[in-house]
């Protein structure tokens, strides 16, 4: 029996890992209905945080071990707000404006660690940028089309992802993803759970199954991007990622009857080409620099 190339297996494995995360994408969509998005965002990180525990348990790795814990309480509590905007966002912007905006994290991470690592910002950096902030202006069109105030809470946590980003850079320096991921989803249980019980409504029975299935794909999708990346190279993988935008799409077309005019379908475009570009440039000059 012919074993499947790594290529292809990991290209395969990130396509799978980002219906995993639009499924998730589009249940936060349809149970923000009914239940406020910080009651989701509480059972998700509850739901990923027992999920990760099994995990570690099963492999005996360490979780809280660490001696950087003020850096790593910062990016939780990062995390937790940027969670709490993307799922508020959810529930009040359609499918692929959403995803399309949350790809942005990535650039905002690269300015942020111009300022803050005093990274360099080269050329390849400078036209992803333009061209990711150009794909924005596409989108939300601001001054031509009413302010949506889902869009620009989405927004707001792709620039939170991206600090969470940079910190995440410093941590990998010393701390493993595990024990990152880890202190993220607690502070992220903690600091939601204020939020969450000012809006708590009890859950029926199909409620409490979909938003535990949101916490399950947000870990499937998650582990999945991961392990993709570790089985092939980057280059390769990462640009996979985007497929994330063709899932919304279709879920948000069968699901919610969304079909996005032409200036959101441009934006859209434009931010995957820019998201792809950089990774690419990023992947091979880490490359060289090794």
């Amino acid at each position: 029996m012919n074993r499947i190339p790594p290529a292809i297996g990991a290209i395969l494995l990130m396509a799978t890992s980002t219906l995993f995360l639009a499924t998730m994408q589009a249940l936060v969509r349809h149970l923000g209905q009914d239940i406020h998005s910080f009651q989701i965002t509480f059972i998700n990180s509850v739901v990923g945080l027992v999920s990760l525990a099994v995990f570690s348990a099963f492999r005996k790795q360490h979780q809280f071990k660490s001696q950087r814990k003020k850096l790593l309480v910062l990016r939780g509590t990062v995390v937790a707000v940027a969670n709490l905007m993307f799922f508020f966002g959810l529930t009040l912007t359609p499918l692929v404006e959403a995803t399309s905006l949350s790809f942005v994290g990535i650039v905002f991470a690269v300015i942020l660690s111009v300022l803050f690592l005093r990274e360099i910002m080269n050329l390849h950096r400078w036209i992803s940028v333009i061209v990711a902030f150009a794909g924005i202006i596409a989108i939300l069109r601001p001054g031509y089309i009413e302010a949506s105030l889902g869009a620009y809470a989405v927004l707001l946590s792709s620039l939170m992802w991206g600090f969470a980003l940079v910190v995440a850079k410093v941590l990998a320096r010393t701390e493993s993803p595990v024990v990152i991921i880890t202190w993220s989803l607690l502070i992220t249980c903690l600091v939601s759970s204020f939020f969450a019980i000012s809006v708590w409504t009890p859950l029926s029975t199909e409620q409490l199954v979909k938003v535990i299935l949101i916490g399950l794909c947000w870990t499937i999708g998650h582990t999945g991007m991961t392990k993709s990346l570790k089985m092939y190279d980057a280059t390769v993988v990462l640009p996979v990622n985007c497929t994330r935008l063709v899932w919304a799409a279709i879920l948000g077309l069968l699901v919610f009857q969304e079909f996005p005019d032409f200036w959101t379908i441009f934006g859209s475009l434009l931010i995957v080409l820019s998201i792809i570009f950089l990774s690419q440039s990023e992947v091979r000059n880490t490359k060289v620099s090794v």
